[in-house]
């Protein structure tokens, strides 16, 4: 619910990272071993991998890695969802099953090396207190690869939508309403 994630996280909350893979699972071990490099800050860690009905040699390899990571929780499509349904369902474990306040979704091709990710995008939260956030895509040779948005907004137009969003995010925490305005 809304209500669980429009507010900064307590020192005991979860902070996860839903994986996507389909057959790649070197991929996945990559991605997860960044994750682990990260600073946590105050927050515990969880890693959810949804595995999108990969062949079963991927399905024993990924189980080989990660099983017994206590860290780490495999889900097991029964079909391959799609990326949307695929990350539906990790999103869902994640805020359902384990009470996670802040849920990252990657890709399993995805590497985050800038250390204190966790920590920024915290401090970001407590700044803005927005609902999504999007990266800046960087690939190999420094060319950011993001998607357009019809809209550029300036320093000032930003603050006007923080205002704005803060007053809905109020709103809805004292009268359990939601509305959204630009």
């Amino acid at each position: 619910s809304l209500a669980r994630l429009a507010h900064v996280p307590s020192q005991s909350s979860i902070f996860c990272f839903v994986v996507l893979q389909y057959n790649k699972v070197e991929l996945t071990e990559q991605c997860v071993a960044s994750l682990r490099l990260l600073r946590p800050g105050s927050q515990r860690v969880h890693i959810v991998i949804v595995d999108n009905k990969s062949n079963e040699s991927v399905i024993a390899r990924t189980r080989e890695l990660f099983d017994s990571s206590a860290d780490v929780t495999l889900l097991l499509s029964e079909s391959n969802l799609g990326f949307s349904s695929g990350n539906n369902l990790g999103y869902a474990y994640a805020r359902d099953k384990l009470g996670a306040r802040f849920v990252i979704v990657l890709n399993n091709d995805t590497r985050i090396d800038q250390g204190d990710f966790i920590e920024r995008t915290l401090s970001l939260f407590e700044q803005w207190a927005f609902s999504v956030a999007g990266p800046d895509v960087v690939i190999a040779g420094g060319r950011h690869e993001n998607p357009w948005n019809d809209n550029v907004y300036s320093l000032d137009e930003w603050k006007t939508l923080h205002a704005l969003r803060s007053s809905e995010r109020q709103s809805y925490l004292e009268t359990g309403k939601t509305s959204f305005r630009k």
